[in-house]
């Protein structure tokens, strides 16, 4: 499975970003099963606003299924959603291999969208 991390290093031993998923520097695509990885310099860090839409149609455009990071804001948990692509909340502040790990133990938080009725 196609995984994209939110990190503060380009490596897989670095500290999963705690800040919102469109903040943080690095994007690491990594495959769950080899735990191969890329490394991606986050697309929406150089954008003039909206950096979280940015970063998450480039986890769209990647095909990814799931997405791993600190936080996430309500545009971007409405796009990934809408893609059929499923997010999860990190919190104690481990490396991207402690996120991926607990995400295989089922130990991860799902982030929802949260759409209000107009």
């Amino acid at each position: 499975m196609k995984i994209i991390v939110s990190a503060m290093l380009p490596n897989l031993q670095s500290k999963v970003d705690p800040r919102r998923f469109g903040r943080s520097p690095y994007l690491l695509e990594v495959d769950s099963e080899s735990m191969e990885f890329k490394v991606h310099l986050n697309p929406g860090l150089g954008a003039w606003g909206k950096t979280g839409i940015h970063a998450a149609q480039f986890v769209i455009d990647r095909s990814a299924a799931v997405v791993i990071s600190g936080e996430f804001d309500t545009r971007v948990n409405i796009a990934l959603e809408d893609a059929g692509v499923t997010m999860y909340r990190f919190q104690p502040r481990g490396t991207v291999c402690d996120a991926i790990a607990c995400l295989k133990a089922g130990a991860l938080e799902q982030v929802r969208a949260v759409v209000h009725p107009t």
